[in-house]
């Protein structure tokens, strides 16, 4: 079973947009930006619109599974964090219940970057299931 997914977006990097706050205490931590909650937000949602269409496929899927064909298509030239960037794409794959937890994320079969797409910034992929 493989799950195609298009989004009009592109994951951004969780550890490029993380500040750092002190406590009253004057203990320091990271946390989340603004910015970066509501990037996660929309991602998850677009891939949970897509989702509606899997249900009778049996999601959240339990069992391994790879990414297929990731596309991260860019208006612009972009300086990348392929790694971060896939690692969000994972954590919203986990959090709109596509899959139980990322960990299940055994492989992936290719990553491509397009630049200079003129129509916007976007990310296609392919989810397989592979039991």
């Amino acid at each position: 079973m493989i799950l195609y997914f298009s989004l009009p977006l592109v994951p951004k990097s969780k550890k490029n947009s993380r500040p750092i706050y002190k406590t009253k205490a004057g203990k320091m931590f990271i946390g989340k930006s603004k910015q970066l909650v509501e990037h996660a937000r929309e991602l998850e949602h677009r891939i949970r619109s897509q989702k509606i269409n899997f249900y009778s496929l049996g999601v959240p899927i339990a069992g391994p599974v790879r990414l297929i064909d990731v596309n991260f298509y860019f208006k612009g030239k972009q300086r990348l964090d392929l790694d971060n960037m896939l690692a969000t794409l994972f954590d919203a794959l986990q959090d709109a219940e596509v899959i139980k937890n990322d960990k299940q994320i055994i492989g992936i079969s290719q990553v491509t970057v397009i630049e200079n797409n003129k129509t916007g910034d976007a990310t296609t992929f392919g989810l397989e299931a592979l039991n």
